[in-house]
């Protein structure tokens, strides 16, 4: 399929709210953006878990990066994240508490610790998920 439509990174959270519901926008940015949820078939029902793949496989990692600080290799995991995905997991945290309907944002991501590397923002985006439901 070939996509004419134009498109912007903040489509992909246009797509996100409409497909599962998010109470949405979160700027106007995103309120602005084209969708293409579109592209996507919803089912009335999750799939049954037989008929999902029981292992995925992962392409190798060739190339990978390590950042350096002082000469000492800083892992992946232990990256702190830049301004972006800072934004990103607090507007995680939002939708998540809208869905839930938890109460205010702020008291949703007070509640645990907030993430402050990859890993943790990585941990932090599993258990938003789950409390979705995803």
């Amino acid at each position: 399929m070939v996509e004419n439509r134009n498109l912007q990174h903040t489509s992909v959270i246009k797509m996100a709210t409409e497909m599962f519901g998010l109470a949405g926008p979160l700027n106007h940015r995103e309120s602005s953006a084209r969708s293409f949820a579109d592209f996507f078939t919803q089912l009335a029902a999750p799939r049954a878990q037989t008929d999902m793949p029981t292992r995925l496989n992962r392409p190798p990692l060739r190339q990978t990066v390590s950042s350096v600080v002082a000469g000492i290799p800083v892992a992946p995991p232990d990256e702190p994240f830049d301004s972006l995905t800072d934004e990103w997991v607090k507007g995680l945290a939002e939708l998540t508490a809208r869905r839930t309907g938890v109460g205010a944002p702020t008291a949703t991501v007070l509640a645990e610790p907030v993430p402050t590397t990859q890993g943790e923002a990585a941990d932090y985006v599993d258990r938003c998920l789950k409390k979705l439901g995803l």
